[in-house]
């Protein structure tokens, strides 16, 4: 081989080489695009222990990359409820209203979701934050439901029973008086008037039984 055509040679190689890794920098390029489009969300939440309050819940803060919204379930899994609809960015004292507000406390979750386009929460469409580790993006708190006071319930019980017995006299009175009318009436029928009759009736029956004495 002459010197030229080794020249030629070693040039070709170069260019090919080349060409390769500028191809796989290319292809390397665009997969690490693709993995940093795929895990450019990003959310956090700070859901603190507090006391259920008119049926709400409130998130201290929850900081959504894409927008989104705070949904909160019970230890269970079951969506109790969800915030409205959040646009991306920092957002402070988030209020979750209840749906079904519990009986009694205990260990409840929030969780941010994403949203699908529509802006109107579904749990089964709206997918959840995920980590770099994909687990869902949530915060725990115990919530506290306060039961009706004692006094208030005794308050309500006098009550109660002090109406049921002002309804029982009042109609014991009524019918004391319907009663007392009717005796009355009763009276007046049978009268001063009434024992004259009868006087005059026993005073003849007297002079007759005297008559046929005779």
């Amino acid at each position: 081989m002459t010197r030229k055509q080794l020249t030629a040679s070693l040039t070709f190689g170069a260019l090919l080489a080349a060409t390769v890794l500028v191809g796989a920098t290319a292809f390397t390029g665009g997969a690490a695009a693709a993995d940093a489009a795929t895990n450019n969300t990003s959310a956090t939440l700070t859901f603190d222990d507090q006391p259920l309050e008119n049926g709400t819940l409130t998130v201290s803060e929850a900081n959504l990359s894409d927008g989104g919204y705070v949904a909160v379930t019970n230890a269970s899994g079951a969506v109790l409820g969800h915030s409205e609809y959040l646009e991306a960015g920092v957002h402070e004292n988030v209020t979750v209203a209840l749906s079904d507000e519990p009986a009694r406390g205990g260990v409840f979750i929030a969780t941010a979701h994403l949203d699908d386009g529509n802006e109107s929460f579904d749990a089964s469409a709206d997918p959840a934050y995920v980590n770099e580790n994909d687990v869902a993006v949530s915060s725990t708190a115990y919530v506290t439901v306060e039961e009706p006071d004692a006094a208030e319930t005794t308050e309500a019980t006098t009550d109660a029973a002090e109406t049921t017995a002002a309804t029982t006299a009042a109609e014991t009175v009524e019918a004391t008086e319907t009663t007392d009318a009717a005796t009355e009436e009763t009276t007046t029928s049978e009268g001063p008037g009434f024992g004259v009759v009868a006087a005059v009736v026993g005073l003849l029956g007297a002079a007759l039984f005297v008559a046929r004495s005779n």
